[in-house]
């Protein structure tokens, strides 16, 4: 072999050698390169589902506000679906007033009971905060007595007093 053959031989083999070494190299470069794209092929397609569970979970955001007007609806219902403790014992009362005396106005609130009897004396008006007081009324007292013989009666309403029969048609 002469030194010309040797030299290109010795070429051949360095450049094969350094192609060898390169070799292992690309293909991790390849190998790298692909699974980057694979990488953000999967974070693309989570990023979607991501923004399609959003979307559907945008209603579940606003629970709690869909929760508090619902509370207040309820507290509302309850409200009007109450009725008033001492109404049903005022208007029992209206039927026991002395055959002396009439009605003329009863009032009923959330804390007070007020009649105004017209034609009562000292012994109807004794008689019926007698019966207030049976009845379940607490602190029933003559009000306003006036000149033509009507008198006003008062009294608060205490529902823990009331007959137990009033107080079972009250909470129906």
């Amino acid at each position: 072999m002469n030194a010309a053959a040797r030299r290109h031989s010795t070429f051949l083999l360095t450049a094969l050698a350094f192609a060898a070494a390169l070799l292992p190299l690309a293909a991790a470069t390849l190998y790298f390169f692909n699974r980057e794209r694979q990488l953000a092929n999967e974070v693309s397609a989570l990023e979607s589902r991501l923004r399609e569970l959003d979307a559907e979970l945008a209603p579940i955001g606003h629970l709690e506000q869909l929760r508090g007007q619902m509370l207040s609806r309820k507290q509302v219902t309850e409200v009007l679906q109450q009725r008033q403790h001492g109404l049903h014992a005022a208007l029992a009362l209206t039927t026991q007033i002395p055959a002396n005396a009439r009605l003329v106005a009863l009032d009923v609130d959330d804390t007070r009971l007020s009649l105004q009897l017209t034609n009562a004396d000292a012994e109807t008006a004794a008689k019926t905060l007698e019966q207030m007081t049976r009845a379940g009324f607490s602190e029933a007292a003559p009000i306003t007595p006036d000149a033509a013989g009507n008198i006003t009666l008062g009294a608060r309403i205490d529902p823990a007093r009331f007959p137990a029969a009033t107080r079972a048609e009250a909470t129906q």
